[in-house]
Protein backbone atom coordinates (compact mmCIF):
# COMPACT_ATOMS: atom_id res chain seq x y z
CA UNK A 1 0.00 0.00 0.00
CA UNK A 2 2.76 2.42 1.01
CA UNK A 3 4.79 1.63 -2.11
CA UNK A 4 1.81 2.39 -4.36
CA UNK A 5 1.29 5.74 -2.67
CA UNK A 6 4.97 6.51 -3.07
CA UNK A 7 4.87 5.76 -6.80
CA UNK A 8 1.80 7.92 -7.32
CA UNK A 9 3.45 10.75 -5.43
CA UNK A 10 6.56 10.45 -7.56
CA UNK A 11 4.63 10.51 -10.83
CA UNK A 12 2.69 13.58 -9.65
CA UNK A 13 5.93 15.29 -8.70
CA UNK A 14 7.47 14.34 -12.03
CA UNK A 15 4.51 15.76 -13.98
CA UNK A 16 4.66 18.97 -11.96
CA UNK A 17 8.42 19.21 -12.53
CA UNK A 18 7.95 18.58 -16.23
CA UNK A 19 5.31 21.33 -16.49
CA UNK A 20 7.59 23.70 -14.60
CA UNK A 21 10.51 22.89 -16.87
CA UNK A 22 8.41 23.39 -19.99
CA UNK A 23 7.12 26.78 -18.85
CA UNK A 24 10.65 27.89 -17.93
CA UNK A 25 11.88 26.84 -21.39
CA UNK A 26 9.06 28.78 -23.06
CA UNK A 27 9.82 31.81 -20.92
CA UNK A 28 13.53 31.60 -21.71
CA UNK A 29 12.83 31.34 -25.44
CA UNK A 30 10.49 34.35 -25.25
CA UNK A 31 13.07 36.42 -23.38
CA UNK A 32 15.76 35.37 -25.87
CA UNK A 33 13.60 36.27 -28.89
CA UNK A 34 12.59 39.54 -27.27
CA UNK A 35 16.20 40.51 -26.52
CA UNK A 36 17.20 39.53 -30.07
CA UNK A 37 14.49 41.68 -31.65
CA UNK A 38 15.29 44.57 -29.31
CA UNK A 39 18.97 44.19 -30.14
CA UNK A 40 18.37 44.28 -33.90
CA UNK A 41 16.13 47.35 -33.56
CA UNK A 42 18.78 49.06 -31.46
CA UNK A 43 21.42 48.31 -34.11
CA UNK A 44 19.19 49.78 -36.83
CA UNK A 45 18.98 53.03 -34.87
Amino acid sequence: MKKKLCNEGNSYLYKWYFKLGTSIKKLTIRIYLLSCSVGSVAQDL
